[in-house]
């Protein structure tokens, strides 16, 4: 009976076919060269874990400072604008007057801003062209009813309400020629009645209390504060001199128009400066202190002392 010799046998056990085989030892060389690598990596960490430690104990060292330098420069930001919206607020203050307007605190400061930039920048004739229509349309009939509605609430106000009432109602109805004489004969009462003077009174008088009562007050000279525009205004364009035949200097000249002379005096523009003149001056009546009054009337005592001196000399002279 035959038997095979290779029964049972397994002719490939034992051999490797990737023995000694080049792609094989290529792979090997890899791996070891992919080792090395990793360990090179660790030792890298190690290495540089102690620096980024480092680093971050210097960023929570130095993170106030930063903070402190961030604040610092919000803060010389915020100053910056400060800084340069006092210049707009200063230069506002000439052109608004110089535009034929009295400056009121009720006008937006973004608004004031552009208004001073433009008259800066481009001078006040080309701001005069549409410096009425801005006003009559910033000062609408609502915001007029608004400062008529704060006139009510104030006590040294109280016996001209009938008068200022009617005002108000006349703006509703357009009637710009009742306004102006009515509220102009009503400023010189305003500031003798503040000041509590008797008397005779001509225009050195008034302009000594409107001294008082705008220039000579320490405590609201602010760069927000308009007073002493006001006096400004108020001195060149109420009280501005008038004879009869010569050009009149002021749309809202008092002697002009109470006089007779200025009959064109009934346009919404005009009845608008007086409107917001008068509110300002109220306002800052109900300002006066105690003291203020006193100083203006021992100033107005020394001014007729000294009137009375004179006078005196020129009879005996």
């Amino acid at each position: 009976m035959y038997v095979d010799p290779f029964k049972n046998v397994d002719p490939f056990k034992n051999i490797d076919p990737f023995k000694n085989s080049p792609l094989l030892k290529t792979i090997e060389q890899n791996q070891k060269w992919i080792e090395i690598a990793n360990q090179q990596q660790k030792n890298m960490d190690e290495l540089v874990k102690p620096l980024i430690q480092h680093q971050k104990r210097i960023d929570e060292m130095l993170g106030p400072f930063r903070e402190a330098q961030k604040i610092t420069e919000t803060f010389k930001k915020i100053a910056d604008g400060f800084i340069e919206t006092e210049e707009d607020i200063k230069t506002f203050k000439v052109a608004i007057v110089e535009l034929g307007y009295p400056p009121h605190d009720t006008i937006d400061i973004p608004l004031l801003k552009k208004i001073a930039r433009d008259y800066r920048d481009n001078g006040k004739e080309h701001v005069q062209e549409y410096i009425d229509e801005f006003m009559v349309s910033y000062y609408d009939e609502e915001t007029i009813q608004e400062i008529g509605s704060e006139w009510e609430e104030k006590d040294h106000l109280k016996k001209r309400l009938p008068l200022l009432k009617e005002v108000i109602k006349a703006n509703e109805l357009k009637m710009y020629n009742l306004i102006v004489p009515s509220l102009l004969s009503q400023f010189e009462g305003l500031l003798i009645d503040a000041f509590k003077i008797k008397g005779h009174v001509n225009g050195a008088i008034q302009t000594i209390l409107l001294d008082y009562l705008l220039i000579n007050n320490k405590e609201d000279q602010s760069v927000l504060s308009f007073d002493n525009s006001i006096h400004r205004y108020y001195s060149g364009n109420i009280l501005v001199s008038f004879a009869h035949g010569k050009a009149i200097a002021s749309d809202i000249s008092r002697h002009a128009i109470l006089h007779g002379a200025d009959t064109e005096f009934g346009k919404e523009t005009v009845s608008l400066k007086v409107i917001l003149l008068f509110d300002y001056i109220s306002n800052a009546i109900e300002k006066l202190d105690a003291e203020r009054v006193e100083a203006g009337r021992n100033a107005v005592n020394d001014y007729r002392e000294e009137n009375r001196r004179n006078n005196k000399k020129k009879k005996t002279s």
